[in-house]
């Protein structure tokens, strides 16, 4: 949370053709629970996820292709799990990488929570991170975060409409900004959410999968993204649609099918701070 880093032990506890499992030394954990989700996503997230997105760099700096996930207590409060690209970096350039394709679960927060199924959303979350990072290594968050909090639909989960809500209580958040004040982001969350379910809805995992490849950042990958596709609609269009579908929310208004609404959830009506009629406005 800090920036800080510090060394601990760690022990492998499990793994399987896609995972290796460790376990910080001398903290409690369900190794049975554990196993089962690590089980789950190699089986169901992570290749759900590759045939979305794209690929890890596999087999990546180790030349291992299995991924690594550290489950430790010194993630820093607040935190779930988090992914860093520092890893992918060898010791000669950071003296701090581990040198493999890994992400961090605080086990504060696992064991104090206990539900496994939100704790394998975290590792589909985690895992577009290091997808994205091997196909644009600078995206813009929005996008990044966006396409993540996605990820647990393209993993089989039910979509986590919560910070969905908290945008619809904000309706007139900054799509493409980010909030820096740690802890404050759920409506730029909620935003991105839906706005990349939205823009997957509309164009499956083809372009999505471009979008991510794309070298462009932010608003220009959608342009290029579309244009390549030979879609008259660019980012500005996609974008009004998007807002309109917000308030709608009707997937089969004027008969086209996910353009003025969600398939798979419905969005909590947004928060109108005032209704305007006339021009000008002022």
């Amino acid at each position: 949370q800090d920036n800080s880093t510090s060394q601990i032990q760690a022990e492998l506890v499990y793994k399987t053709d896609v995972v290796y499992a460790w376990v910080e030394v001398g903290q409690d954990f369900d190794l049975d629970k554990l196993s089962a989700s690590i089980d789950h996503f190699s089986q169901k997230s992570y290749p759900a996820e590759r045939a979305f997105f794209g690929s890890e760099l596999s087999p990546g700096i180790d030349d291992d292709p299995r991924i690594h996930i550290l489950h430790t207590a010194k993630t820093g409060s607040g935190v779930a799990g988090y992914y860093s690209s520092a890893d992918e970096q060898s010791r000669l350039a950071n003296q701090y990488s581990n040198e493999k394709e890994m992400f961090y679960i605080s086990l504060t927060w696992l064991n104090s929570m206990g539900d496994y199924e939100t704790y394998e959303t975290v590792l589909a979350h985690e895992f577009q991170h290091m997808i994205h990072w091997a196909n644009d290594r600078n995206e813009e968050t929005w996008v990044n975060e966006g396409l993540s909090e996605f990820a647990q639909e393209v993993a089989g989960y039910d979509p986590d409409t919560g910070f969905a809500g908290s945008f619809s209580q904000s309706p007139d958040t900054q799509l493409n900004t980010w909030n820096e004040t740690t802890g404050n982001n759920g409506d730029h969350y909620g935003s991105a959410y839906l706005f990349m379910a939205y823009f997957a809805q509309r164009f499956g995992p083809a372009l999505t999968q471009a979008l991510v490849a794309d070298p462009a950042n932010g608003q220009r990958g959608f342009d290029d993204v579309l244009a390549g596709a030979g879609q008259a609609l660019d980012f500005n269009g996609l974008f009004a649609d998007w807002v309109v579908a917000n308030y709608v929310d009707d997937p089969n208004a004027l008969g086209l099918d996910g353009v003025y609404g969600y398939r798979k959830f419905e969005q909590r009506a947004p928060f109108l701070d005032n209704t305007l009629d006339k021009y000008p406005v002022a």
